[in-house]
């Protein structure tokens, strides 16, 4: 028997602290588990299902220097010769 998690159980948690160089995302929504494994600026460090449910999970990273609570991804810039 497959179970699913309902709706309301399915969450995207952000761990983010003063002494961490990374900041961390969980997920088990697929918009964001999508939005996330299509932006560069994020890596993808570990993924697999809720049991043995169709619910995926997925856990990304980013630099904490990178990061904005407000905004997500900061955009980093590449330096052009001029």
């Amino acid at each position: 028997m497959q179970t699913q998690m309902v709706v309301d159980e399915r969450r995207t948690l952000i761990v983010a602290n003063d002494t961490d160089e990374e900041v961390r995302i969980w997920s088990a929504q697929e918009r964001y588990i999508t939005e996330l494994r299509h932006n560069a600026s994020f890596t993808e460090i570990n993924s697999g299902h809720i049991g043995d449910s169709d619910t995926e999970w997925a856990e990304f990273s980013i630099p904490a220097v990178d990061w904005n609570p407000a905004t997500g991804a900061t955009s980093t810039s590449t330096p052009t010769a001029a």
